[in-house]
């Protein structure tokens, strides 16, 4: 007798449509289970060092000034303002408010008065610019977001005639005084080295 013929083998079944994108949703949505517990388990392993690490830089500088803020009389707190280039001078223009009630408190007018004494006065301040001409830094201070400091306040303390306090960590506050034509009022701000990743930064210091 003739040997039986083998039967063909079955055709492998293709894989529909449907399927096919059910499969890689799964494998995607598996992908993303791993990513994110992946990423979870790095913040918990950032957030244990930085507990066993203690208070960062910008907590331990910042909690120095609140406590010598605090035991003020009357007590004070530092006011956070945006860290945009500006912080200066809405930290002045907060504090112009405070003591002058016709003060708008915008920054802007701030830095248009504190260019203009700067001008005035150009015998008095123009040696402390070095890094470019005195005009191209009242220009700055007049229009830009560029950072403002000593000279700015030093500017604004004798264009005004007030007494300014820059409350510092671990230091006594520094006092740039305005002058005889003083009319007695102070203004306070708060300068900080390690606020911001950016570097330097001031807060406005209010009555708390």
């Amino acid at each position: 007798p003739q040997p039986e013929a083998e039967a063909p083998a079955p055709a492998p079944q293709r894989e529909s449509a449907e399927d096919a994108l059910a499969r890689k949703r799964a494998k995607a949505a598996r992908k993303r289970e791993r990513k994110k517990a992946k990423e979870a388990e790095e913040a918990a392993r950032r957030e244990e060092e930085r507990r066993n690490a203690g208070p960062d830089a910008r907590a331990l500088e910042l909690g120095q000034i609140r406590g010598a803020l605090s035991r003020l009389e009357p007590p004070m707190a530092v006011v956070e303002v945006p860290a945009d280039g500006n912080c200066l001078y809405r930290s002045l223009a907060r504090q112009l408010a405070l003591v002058r009630p016709d003060e708008p408190g915008e920054y802007g007018g701030v830095r248009r008065r504190i260019a203009s004494i700067l001008r005035d006065n150009a015998d008095a301040f123009s040696a402390f610019v070095v890094d470019e001409t005195f005009e191209e830094h009242c220009a700055k201070v007049e229009d830009s977001n560029d950072w403002g400091g000593h000279l700015e306040l030093q500017a604004l303390a004798v264009g005004l005639g007030v007494k300014i306090q820059v409350h510092r960590a671990g230091l006594d506050p520094l006092v740039i005084e305005g002058g005889a034509a003083g009319e007695g009022a102070e203004l306070h701000v708060s300068y900080h080295r390690s606020y911001y990743a950016l570097g330097e930064h001031y807060n406005s210091v209010e009555p708390a």
